[in-house]
């Protein structure tokens, strides 16, 4: 045989077999693009390319993970209801048709020159014996790398960073005594950074567009952040725990006991004058008075708590309104909703307020 003849070109009759583009396909789907590429490297294994296989493979998932990271840039996964499915079969359709250009031809000639194929129920095999170690080696390092306590016996408390086991308890102690925690397998997650401090709940889709869902959770970031300390981060994920809203939740001392806390995209600023319109106006007097200041989506809200009963009163309101009224400048909002809440921060009445 003459020596210039190509590398990938087959012997007559050789005795192994090769996978197709329809073997490397099946592997994909069920074991990831990693056992796609893997028949690919066995190919050239059997033909004598063995030094290329690496190669093949850290190109071939390359090709690949270029797909996933595009999809996840674009928002796919908030556009489209399978996105999970669509990307791995895309990934797996890609990952046959590299091995039909790179590989096609030889195995062609491969056939041509009776070899014969490997059986496709051999590359499934491939794709769920990879797919099972995958599976393994997660489920593996999350049991060695995620520092948790468990709440009753279902629900945890993950944490990281600078978080302690003590922080985790306090957290999961708080929530199940609001309630939150009930014993339904629910998962939250602590992350304390020398910068900031983060506790993420996971919630139904769309949650994190609904008003009062985000106040409920204010409402609870305010109550964890007294142990955690302020400014708190509230983050809000999918289910794929992405996070869709982060809901800072900060306080300031006016005085030594009176205190506003301040939500969403309040800023220390604002809340500094609303303080200082609150303080002209006799409301702050270093009483131990509370004020709540938020904003989110172009809404502003000043919620007041009073004494069980009062927001059924006229004279409240009329008390309560030029307040609100007078701190419309210090948000830089034309309108604020007025809120009276309980003790539990629980919304009984609101007004909107306009500077007229």
């Amino acid at each position: 045989m003459n020596s210039t003849v190509a590398a990938q070109e087959i012997p007559s009759h050789p005795s192994y077999k090769l996978f197709d583009r329809i073997s490397v396909l099946i592997a994909s789907i069920l074991g990831s693009p990693v056992a796609g590429a893997a028949l690919m490297a066995i190919n050239q294994s059997r033909w004598g390319e063995g030094k290329r296989a690496p190669k093949t493979v850290v190109i071939a998932l390359l090709a690949t993970s270029i797909v996933s990271v595009a999809a996840y840039l674009a928002h796919l996964d908030s556009l489209i209801p399978q996105y999970e499915l669509i990307v791995a079969v895309t990934c797996a359709v890609i990952m046959s048709q590299i091995a039909q250009i790179w590989q096609g031809a030889a195995i062609e000639r491969h056939r041509g020159a009776g070899g014969a194929l490997a059986s496709r129920w051999a590359a499934a095999g491939v794709g769920l014996a990879l797919l099972v170690a995958i599976i393994g080696a997660a489920v593996g390092f999350s049991l060695l790398s995620d520092d948790k306590v468990i709440v009753g016996s279902r629900d945890k408390v993950h944490y990281s960073g600078q978080a302690t086991k003590a922080d985790a308890t306090k957290l999961g102690q708080t929530l199940k005594s609001m309630g939150y925690f009930s014993d339904r397998g629910v998962d939250v997650v602590l992350s304390k950074q020398p910068s900031e401090t983060r506790v993420s709940f996971v919630v139904e889709d769309g949650a994190w567009n609904q008003p009062d869902g985000v106040a409920g959770f204010e409402r609870v970031g305010l109550l964890v952040a007294t142990d955690l300390g302020f400014p708190l981060h509230v983050v809000l994920m999918d289910r794929r725990q992405e996070p869709r809203k982060d809901l800072i939740v900060g306080r300031l001392m006016v005085g030594s006991h009176d205190v506003i806390y301040y939500f969403g995209s309040s800023t220390d600023s604002q809340a500094r004058l609303v303080g200082s319109a609150l303080s002209s106006a006799g409301y702050l007097q270093d009483r131990g008075v509370t004020v709540l200041l938020s904003q989110e989506d172009g809404d502003t809200s000043l919620s007041f708590p009073v004494l069980e009963g009062t927001w059924d009163k006229q004279e409240a309101a009329d008390y309560f309104v030029p307040l609100a009224r007078r701190c419309l400048p210090a948000t830089g909002a034309v309108r604020i909703k007025l809120r009276l809440v309980n003790s539990n921060l629980e919304v009984k009445k609101e007004l909107l307020v306009t500077a007229h």
